[in-house]
């Protein structure tokens, strides 16, 4: 206290008068949650891969930040992701020559259905970062 008697020491008081009210960083308002951000695993995937499961066995709740792909050469069919049994996601579509720039960033996608799971094409290598189980 305050010589004035103000609980919250010598002043107004508005400095320290912080309630529940004000938002928190990290805080998710919407689902009223607090999200605590770790570190992203990652996962290597050769080329010709289909279905691979993305972490030890994959469940609903995993999440996918980024996949990076390298072609060595043209590749044949498209680079999908599927969330456990659902219908494959284009990602990229086969390439014509090599290409080392294939970046999907930021994508935040939390699966529903299951573990994560990669489809790579011929000459393609890619590495899946985020949350695996």
């Amino acid at each position: 206290y305050g010589t004035d008697g103000n609980p919250y020491g010598s002043g107004d008081g508005i400095a320290a008068n912080t309630t529940l009210a004000t938002t928190l960083a990290g805080e998710d308002v919407t689902n009223d949650v607090l999200r605590v951000e770790s570190t992203f695993d990652y996962e290597t995937v050769a080329a010709s891969q289909t279905d691979q499961v993305m972490g030890t066995t994959g469940e609903a709740g995993d999440l996918v930040n980024s996949v990076k792909c390298v072609t060595s050469a043209a590749s044949v069919g498209a680079i999908t992701i599927k969330d456990g049994s659902g219908a494959a996601i284009t990602l990229f579509n086969a390439q014509s020559a090599a290409n080392d720039n294939l970046n999907k960033d930021n994508m935040n996608w939390v699966s529903v259905d299951g573990g994560w799971k990669l489809t790579t094409g011929t000459n393609t290598t890619c590495v899946v970062a985020g949350r695996f189980s």
